[in-house]
């Protein structure tokens, strides 16, 4: 039977910030076994770990309030960043806009300022997209890391830096919109008068071309005519004798419109832009990496009946362990994977760990693919791990698959009763730190304890 997807399922910033936050550590054992989703063999994975999450918030509400917290945070600050870009907008149209009666307000200004400077702000946002993309979360990470805990790797991160960008567009949002109010209020309310002036050797002729050019999109409405231009000039030296009324006047709808159109409209279609990203990236979540395939196991694959306990779980701290204490139970048969030095053994090393385990162990075979269940190999740990080990399990990781299992039964010295000894505790520690440089969700690790041996 298809799973089919309710709309309640729909992942959120927030989620997948809780998500992250659950999976920083060794997950907890109680709320990660199978059966804590019905049906989750045949489930998707976002729609598994949705509602894997509802059901772990009840037993452990607080990473949901961690990542509740940081949602309310940011939208409290995008709101202030809002607030502050709108009152500079209109404090700075409000600058630009002084009038005293002697002299003419110079659009060069207003239009260098508030029009020509945000377009150049596009352009070059525009030029260094690929660059900027990586830096803009700054911010919002330090916040997000700050509420809830640093984390090696982030799933909400690649959300937050485009949710960064759109608060960045409301903030321009806001600026344009106080320009625009300010600039409504003192033309409607107060008698401007507006010219032009540059120590560049042009004339009114190439002004023109300029504002018809800026008012080509929305049909050259509300632009002055070259006349107006020409007689809005502003010539020191003869004051304003010169300026007409009516030419003085016919600027400040027009430069309305420039920031309309080159900063306004520009600021809503990225902060539009930016939140269909958003949820493109929330509805092409997939959840593979290393931490989501552990969990994924543990939700989905029943963990084996005997484990051994010569090596407390709690004596290691989840980032020591990263995943290695569960070891599911394998899909089929196993392999074994024995030192060249004890080959001799190996049949009676099979048995013994079939008893133990529970599960079947094939003796070794070279040139043989690896059966379902996967490969259990031998691990004499109180030899120290080096990088040639670790180097080599990469390349049988290889040559395995990423889905096969690689399970290590970690022993000590030799004994001749039992085989091996348990290993030390200390030399199990320094093995799983050092393979969870490795970062691989089935790589398992599983400790001969002779006090637990089957007779």
């Amino acid at each position: 039977m298809r799973y089919k997807r309710h709309m309640s399922e729909k992942w959120s910033i927030q989620d997948l910030t809780e998500l992250d936050i659950r999976l920083r550590g060794d997950l907890p054992r109680a709320s990660t076994t199978p059966g804590t989703v019905p049906e989750a063999s045949r489930m998707p994975r976002p729609a598994l770990f949705y509602h894997w999450l509802e059901t772990v918030r009840q037993l452990d509400p607080a990473p949901a309030n961690l990542a509740r917290k940081a949602v309310r945070t940011e939208r409290w600050l995008r709101l202030a960043a809002f607030a502050f870009f709108f009152i500079s907008g209109a404090a700075a149209a409000q600058a630009l806009l002084l009038y005293d009666g002697r002299r003419l307000i110079n659009v060069t200004a207003y239009l260098g300022t508030l029009v020509f400077g945000q377009l150049l702000l596009l352009l070059v946002l525009g030029v260094s997209g690929l660059l900027l993309r990586r830096t803009l979360s700054g911010p919002y990470r330090a916040l997000l890391f700050h509420l809830t805990g640093p984390m090696e790797q982030s799933r909400a991160l690649p959300l937050w830096r485009t949710r960064t960008f759109a608060s960045m567009q409301t903030a321009g949002v806001g600026f344009n919109l106080g320009v625009l109010l300010a600039t409504a209020a003192r033309g409607l309310t107060t008698d401007l008068a507006f010219g032009w002036a540059t120590t560049l050797r042009i004339g009114g002729e190439q002004v023109h071309r300029l504002t018809a050019l800026l008012a080509a999109p929305w049909g050259n409405a509300f632009a002055p005519t070259p006349d107006q231009i020409e007689s809005s000039r502003i010539v020191l030296k003869e004051g304003l004798r010169h300026v007409e009324t009516d030419a003085a006047a016919a600027w400040w709808p027009f430069l309305m419109m420039c920031v309309l159109v080159y900063g306004l409209l520009p600021r809503l279609f990225l902060a539009w832009v930016a939140e269909v990203r958003l949820r493109l990236q929330l509805r092409g979540l997939r959840f593979e990496d290393p931490s989501c395939e552990r969990l994924h196991m543990r939700l989905t694959r029943s963990p084996l009946d005997f484990r051994s306990q010569a090596v407390a779980d709690d004596a290691l701290p989840a980032r020591e362990s990263d995943g290695l204490l569960f070891l599911p139970k394998p899909n089929g048969p196993v392999r074994l994977q024995i030192p060249d030095e004890i080959q001799g053994n190996a049949p009676e090393i099979a048995e013994q760990l079939s008893k133990n385990l529970g599960v079947t162990v094939e003796p070794p075979g070279d040139g043989l693919p690896p059966p379902t269940g996967g490969i259990l190999r031998i691990c004499e740990v109180w030899q120290p791990p080096l990088r040639e080990t670790l180097a080599e399990l990469r390349q049988q990781r290889e040559e395995l698959g990423p889905k096969t299992d690689l399970i290590l039964c970690f022993v000590g010295f030799p004994n001749p009763e039992h085989f091996f000894e348990a290993p030390e505790p200390e030399d199990v520690r320094v093995w799983r730190n050092t393979l969870a440089e490795l970062n691989d969700p089935h790589l398992h690790a599983w400790v001969w304890d002779n006090g637990n041996q089957n007779p």
